[in-house]
């Protein structure tokens, strides 16, 4: 088996990437980029014989490395993932992948060109018992047939929108930040692709704070087989960070 050489660009959660690919069996971290130098020299202090660097094509350039780790601010994975792939090298990215349908198309490319490299991202909701329980009661007729599924992304930290790095991105979208770990759910679910969406938007919980993108959004889905779903993401409620699944 290929030994996995990973670098990381990013250290805020890419700081627990850098961990787990610390200890992974089959698997060697190599590389580390943040554009905060005492953020970087704090998490390569922990690792032995790691590229250190605050320019993340650098990690991208550098031939020992044959994985890369995504974990920057959102405006930034596609221009990483596609030097990552045009350089060789498989990507694991934070969702979302992209933020502009151009890019999506761009690294779909790049992907046909280059058969051998592999693309992730960190769909995790898959794992987490309540819904793999869920998906089991489907998938065995336990719920009768599947005519509708809703789910809610409530986030319930507005300040990481109005005062984080969120807030500086020109075309965040919360639907592409967090929603689309509720949208996996519907796919996975149902195992079935969307044919329309429709969608309404607002930033009155945000209003007056300089972020100029909805805080909450409501779209309602409809699937080939005639299923339809709702999903809201709500940025600035008062609820705490958590994910509602109905069916």
């Amino acid at each position: 088996m290929r030994s996995v050489n990973a670098g990381v660009i990013g250290l805020g959660i890419g700081e627990q990437h850098a961990l787990g690919y610390a200890h992974a069996s089959g698997c060697r971290l190599v590389g580390l980029c943040d554009r905060s130098r005492q953020k970087l020299n704090q998490v390569s202090a922990q690792y032995d014989s790691i590229i250190a660097t605050t320019r993340w094509q650098e990690l991208i350039d550098d031939n020992r490395v044959n994985l890369v780790s995504i974990a920057s601010c959102d405006g930034d994975h596609a221009e990483q993932t596609m030097a990552a792939l045009r350089s060789g090298k498989s990507v694991f990215v934070e969702k979302p992948l992209c933020l502009l349908e151009k890019h999506a198309e761009h690294i779909s490319r790049l992907l046909d060109e280059n058969p051998k490299l592999k693309i992730t991202s960190n769909l995790i909701l898959r794992k987490c018992p309540r819904f793999i329980e869920l998906k089991e009661m489907i998938e065995d007729g336990c719920l009768g047939k599947l005519f509708s599924i809703e789910g809610d992304y409530n986030y319930g930290r507005l300040w990481k929108i109005t005062e984080g790095w969120r807030g500086k991105i020109e075309s965040y979208s919360g639907i592409f930040g967090g929603g689309v770990h509720i949208i996996d759910l519907f796919l996975w679910l149902t195992r079935e692709k969307v044919e329309e969406v429709f969608s309404y938007g607002n930033n009155i919980c945000s209003d007056g704070s300089g972020f100029n993108n909805n805080d909450y959004i409501v779209s309602v889905l409809k699937f080939k087989s005639g299923i339809n779903a709702k999903i809201s993401v709500s940025l600035g409620c008062v609820f705490p960070h958590f994910h509602r699944l109905s069916v």
